[in-house]
Formats: structure tokens, sequence, C-alpha cells
């Protein structure tokens, strides 16, 4: 009887040794593999570059004094029909300049709604998403800059209706190196 347990131990840990290497082959060889093969059988449509749905840039704000007016000239300066595009900026009960600097701006795409007291991001983006009647949503915070071009390649994507969202890469700049992290 002690001699089967023994039996059963070792067969026991050696079914987990081989389960734990097919687990380990498949993450690294085959799944890869999968990936590269996959795209080649299911092709992207074509898409049409004149594509230009309207969108509003959603930007939660809290004392975001500091970067506010750089982040909304950054916004009116996309290339993109200035007509097709809005910029919601949701002051989560900001205490500093923020909303006076958001106030300073003339542009009619340019939007403040104020938030008495602290709601927090999810509140402030929810809230933002009812203020608004464009085809599509971006989510930016006001820290984060976005390419004059890279707005058109954004809503591309969304051509296909099969596609829902859609994420950018984050490049950090650390301000005077001029180097991208």
């Amino acid at each position: 009887v002690a001699n089967f347990g023994l039996c059963v131990t070792e067969l026991l840990f050696t079914l987990i040794f081989w389960l734990s290497l097919g687990l380990m082959l498949h993450t690294y060889v085959l799944y890869p593999l999968t990936l590269r093969i996959l795209p080649t059988r299911f092709k992207t449509p074509p898409i049409d570059g004149n594509y230009l749905p309207s969108i509003a840039l959603l930007i939660p704000a809290y004392n975001e004094g500091t970067v506010i007016a750089e982040k909304i000239k950054n916004s009116l300066g996309l290339a993109y029909p200035s007509a097709k595009i809005e910029i919601l900026i949701g002051s989560d009960g900001s205490t500093d300049d923020t909303d006076q600097i958001v106030n300073n701006f003339a542009d009619l795409r340019v939007r403040l709604i104020r938030f008495e007291g602290r709601n927090g991001k999810p509140c402030i983006l929810n809230n933002l998403v009812s203020q608004t009647q464009a085809d599509i949503l971006l989510l930016t915070d006001a820290n984060v800059m976005i390419s004059s071009s890279d707005l058109r390649q954004f809503v591309r994507h969304f051509q296909d209706e099969t596609v829902t969202a859609v994420e950018a890469e984050k490049k950090i700049v650390i301000r005077g190196s001029g180097d991208a992290v």
C-alpha cells in the first residue's frame, strides 16, 4: 500500500511537470505562431482615408492648471475638420485656475462642464459622454498630447463595424531631454 502511494505521487508530479512544460511551450511557441498565421487568414477590409466621423475629446480634469492650456491648444491644432470635433473638459471640482483657463478659450468647440465636489474620473467621463452626440469618443487626460495626424489614423479603424475600441501608444517625454521613454 505504501508503494502504491509513492507510485501515485510520482505519477502526479510527472503529470504536473509535463502539463507545465506544455503550457510554457504554448505560451512561448504555439501562441506567437498562431498570431502570425491568423492575420494572413483574416484580412482587414480596405480603409477609406476620407472617412471623417464626428469626434469628441473627453478630458477629465482636476487641478490641471499647469497643462490644460497646452492640452486645449494641442486639441485645437489636430489635423481634423474643425466642424467635426468638440472638446469637452469635465472639471472635477478643481480648486486651481483650471476652469478660468478653459473659459478663456473663445473657440466654440471647447466646452467646460463644471462638477462640484470630487466625483472621480469614471463619474466625470460618464457625465461627459451624456453631453455629446459625437460618433466617436476619445478619452484622454489633460497631460497627454496627441500628434497632429494621429486623429485620422485613430478614427479610420472604425470604418470596420466590428471595431468598437482603439488604443493608442503612449510615449512619455521628459521635458528638456527630448527623449521619449
